[in-house]
């Protein structure tokens, strides 16, 4: 379980975190979202104890994250820490060591980790000659490789091709199944939509928005109706009013073929009805939620004009 209570933290004058709460349980996988700049790599930082907030707490299972006393979590930076000159099984020997891993299993597990990441065939590699993907699988490696119960990964999915993105979703399945934790932040909506049980937008250091991704879909105001019809003794669309529909913001009609977007994530048959329309004139409706992407963009981009940036 990982629990933010409350957590504040200024850089100079400018505040990055405000009153940040929010939780993942045991089973949980959580994608911590924000803009450049955001705050999610500070968020993460204060849970993993690299940096003080200024108040509030990050709660890590049962203990209480202190600065420079987090110990066993499985933590991969948005600045990855590998040595270029190291070979990648002596660097995954050594880090498990570190996390106490027993001495007689850590050769078993550095070379189960790399398979499950499909990178065994590199660990007599030095890391400066891994391409992009595979220094990102090892990085993966090194936080997974004591086998912890709480995941906290700032980008994973970065520079991972399609292969290795398939591979680390797997990988957070049988973990969420395992009744550990994962908390990722990821630019990636596909893979967000993916994988995250919920995720947690933040703006200005604040949460904006907390729920699945089906919820943060329903807030853009790019959801449409899609209508057929079919008019019944000369009626036409001249009988007809949209705008009588609450919730509906914009209509284009060609031919037979009516096009309604809407403020809300779906409109009820007595709402269209409300137009004039007679049911049995209506042939087929779809509705279709907006994009993730739309969505998180429609947010940012009311954020920026309040804002002014």
């Amino acid at each position: 379980m990982i629990e933010f209570q409350s957590v504040c933290k200024n850089f100079g004058e400018r505040r990055v975190l405000n009153d940040l709460s929010f939780r993942v349980d045991a089973g949980e996988i959580v994608c911590l979202l924000a803009a450049n700049g955001g705050g999610k790599t500070t968020a993460m930082r204060i849970a993993m104890g690299l940096i003080s907030s200024v108040n509030g707490r990050v709660i890590l299972g049962e203990k209480t994250s202190t600065l420079g006393r987090v110990r066993g979590i499985g933590y991969m930076p948005e600045e990855r820490g590998l040595f270029d000159e190291e070979k990648v099984r002596p660097q995954l020997e050594y880090l498990a060591e570190l996390h106490k891993v027993p001495r007689g299993d850590i050769s078993e597990r550095v070379s189960a980790t790399l398979e499950l990441l499909g990178a065994t065939e590199y660990a007599e590699t030095k890391v400066k000659n891994l391409s992009l993907g595979n220094k990102q699988r090892v990085q993966l490696a090194a936080a997974i490789v004591h086998d912890p119960d709480i995941l906290i990964l700032d980008e994973p999915f970065s520079g991972l091709d399609p292969i290795g993105v398939d591979g680390l979703l797997k990988i957070f399945a049988m973990f969420a199944q395992r009744k550990k934790t994962v908390l990722f932040s990821s630019h990636q909506l596909d893979v967000v939509d993916r994988v995250a049980d919920k995720i947690v937008l933040m703006q200005l250091g604040a949460i904006t928005f907390e729920g699945n991704a089906d919820e943060l879909r329903g807030l853009s105001n790019s959801n449409r109706i899609k209508l057929i019809v079919e008019f019944e003794n000369g009626r036409s669309f001249s009988d007809v009013d949209f705008s009588r529909c609450a919730g509906v913001t914009d209509v284009e009609i060609v031919g037979n073929q009516v096009e309604m977007k809407t403020s809300v994530a779906s409109l009820p048959l007595k709402t269209i009805l409300e137009s004039g329309l007679l049911a049995s004139e209506i042939v087929d409706i779809a509705r279709e939620k907006g994009s993730l992407s739309s969505s998180v963009a429609e947010i940012f981009s009311s954020s920026d004009r309040r804002t002014g940036d």
